[in-house]
């Protein structure tokens, strides 16, 4: 054993493995969230005549409080919300029809995201960088949970 552990611990290495706690015992409430950051999709968006006819870039972040995995140890996809399924959703929306409005797009995505059993929240931000030259982007955000 390494003589400076020893001294700093007062003891042996494997008294002191033996007293940690395992974590699900010491974790009284856990919150967990997935998030998907700066999704830029490409679609018909707008109220603007040009917007109906040319797609443009808009940018979508989620938050989702989700329930903790309580099977965490088995390291499991099944266990989970995956995002990549809930970027699937994101763009089948983006691609279907075009929509007028920020604010209903917003409306869509959070629907789809609470439709994933194990979400319990969601925060969605939508942006359109590129519509108003003078601003960085204008857009909306809303947030849900289920009863």
């Amino acid at each position: 054993m390494n003589s400076l552990f020893k001294t700093i611990t007062g003891g042996s290495r494997q008294t002191q493995v033996e007293s940690i706690t395992p974590f699900s015992s010491v974790v009284a409430n856990k919150t967990s969230k997935i998030f998907i950051k700066d999704l830029e999709l490409n679609m018909l968006i707008g109220v603007l005549d040009e917007e109906k006819t040319s797609k443009q870039r808009v940018i979508v972040n989620i938050e989702m409080d989700v329930e903790p995995n309580t099977q965490w140890q088995k390291d499991s996809i099944s266990d989970v919300v995956s995002y990549a399924d809930v970027i699937e959703r994101v763009q089948m929306i983006a691609n279907a029809d075009h929509i007028n409005l920020v604010e209903t797009l917003v409306e869509k995505i959070a629907e789809a995201t609470l439709s994933f059993p194990s979400v319990l929240s969601a925060r969605v931000n939508v942006q359109k960088p590129d519509i108003i030259s003078n601003t960085q982007s204008v857009g909306a955000e809303i947030f849900v949970e289920k009863r």
